[in-house]
């Protein structure tokens, strides 16, 4: 197996098809395999990218992955047979991007990519929910928002500071102040809680006067 760091260019936010293309510049030697079933799996699932040389399989989770609860169960289920066939089985989260920890969070088990540890961001985008167009966390269903949970805990320990990242993205998206409520309500978010005990003021955010005490009262009654 060959890891190539040469790559030089620098993209927006991950999707999908950007993860090929990173996977094509850092493997240059590996066949990379998309949206294939895997042989005698019996499961009709097609991985998004599967690196045969390597026994690995990486998955990207778009919205639908926190939203539909078929679809998380069907990701467990797949996860469970492809992982008792000896495949490492990666899930990159949409609101996690291809900077460098995470590169190197992805192919930490292999002894040569240790070796050769000399890569970059494949991407200048944060982490975190800053796009538009993605959903926030009061859109997931209840499997998708357990789901988020568990991520937030293992990627904290990954990414320095992740809390800025994703928290940051939150506030800026939640300043729509119809979005907040659904946030709040959601009961995942416990630093909002905190901020607001602060007399509104946290990471460096002040919300205006005239919505705080409708705020404060949504957070103390419906928490």
């Amino acid at each position: 197996m060959i890891f190539n760091f040469d790559y030089d260019t620098i993209h927006e936010y991950t999707t999908e098809s950007l993860l090929g293309e990173f996977l094509s510049n850092l493997l240059p030697n590996s066949e990379i395999i998309h949206d294939k079933k895997v042989p005698d799996s019996n499961i009709g699932n097609r991985p998004d990218y599967r690196i045969e040389d390597l026994k690995l399989i990486i998955e990207f989770n778009g919205k639908f992955h926190y939203t539909n609860p078929k679809t998380i169960l069907a990701d467990k289920k797949k996860k469970y047979v492809y992982e008792s066939m000896g495949y490492q089985v990666f899930e990159l989260p949409y609101w996690i991007q291809l900077r460098a920890e995470v590169i190197y969070t992805m192919f930490e088990h292999y002894k040569e990519f240790k070796t050769n540890f000399k890569f970059k961001d494949f991407t200048t985008f944060p982490h975190g929910f800053q796009s538009k167009d993605c959903p926030l966390p009061c859109d997931f269903c209840e499997l998708g928002i357990n789901r988020f949970i568990v991520e937030r805990k293992f990627w904290d320990t990954k990414i320095d500071k992740l809390y800025k990242y994703v928290d940051y993205s939150l506030l800026d998206r939640i300043f729509d102040i119809d979005s907040f409520f659904s946030v709040a309500n959601m009961s995942i978010l416990p630093y909002f809680k905190n901020m607001f005990e602060n007399n509104g003021v946290g990471y460096g955010y002040s919300f205006d006067n005239k919505y705080f005490p409708q705020i404060k009262w949504e957070l103390e009654n419906m928490w």
